[in-house]
């Protein structure tokens, strides 16, 4: 108890820090009962997508952008166009990688891979609540959910010092991932053009 009320009480402040109107949610089980019924109805995403990456060695983000779609229950595509193609396409638990037209040996990275699939499809389907993972903050202001995922996994600690998840008010759609990373470093992701419950192609899913 005294832990996550130190977690809290460091949430808060770096929110303040940043300027961000934010004040902790009260009604958290009735937040997380929504967003899990949302979560529950929603068998598909495509999305549009653009990442900004902060690097301390650089004075200006690095930009690239790219789609997204996913299919209930562990289907994803993530498609960076820009500047670089690169493909993490995950199936039926299976992930592969392809960068620029071709695809890349996974295997000595198996135990890697696995991680970054299910920290993946964690964020997406919105079930983090019932992941000991992680440690969660939940916030809002007058447009969107904010929470804050304090990783408690060893080897998602060492990479990410938190993650961040933004979701609109209006629809409960997640519209930004922010992470957080050890150094310093920082990645934030905004997903647009969003289509829920759309059908999509089959051949998503797969390498070409």
């Amino acid at each position: 108890m005294r832990k996550n009320s130190l977690f809290c009480f460091l949430l808060v402040f770096s929110i303040t820090l940043f300027g961000q109107d934010l004040l902790p949610l009260t009604n958290t089980m009735e937040f997380i009962s929504k967003l899990k019924e949302k979560s529950e109805n929603t068998s598909s995403i495509s999305a549009d997508f653009k990442e900004e990456k902060y690097l301390s060695f650089l004075k200006e983000p690095q930009k690239s952008s790219g789609v997204f779609y996913y299919q209930a229950e562990n289907k994803m595509r993530w498609e960076q166009k820009i500047p670089l193609e690169y493909i993490i396409l995950i199936n039926e638990g299976k992930i592969r990688l392809q960068e620029n037209g071709k695809e890349k040996n996974v295997s000595a990275a198996k135990r890697v891979s696995s991680k970054v699939k299910d920290l993946l499809l964690t964020l997406i389907k919105g079930d983090f609540y019932e992941n000991k993972a992680f440690e969660a903050g939940y916030f809002e202001n007058s447009d969107v959910y904010i929470i804050i995922l304090d990783p408690q996994n060893r080897k998602l600690s060492n990479v990410f010092e938190k993650i961040e998840l933004h979701f609109s008010k209006k629809d409960l759609n997640l519209n930004k991932l922010i992470f957080h990373e050890k150094g310093g470093d920082k990645s934030i992701i905004t997903f647009y053009n969003q289509k829920i419950n759309q059908d999509i192609e089959a051949h998503r899913f797969k390498m070409l």
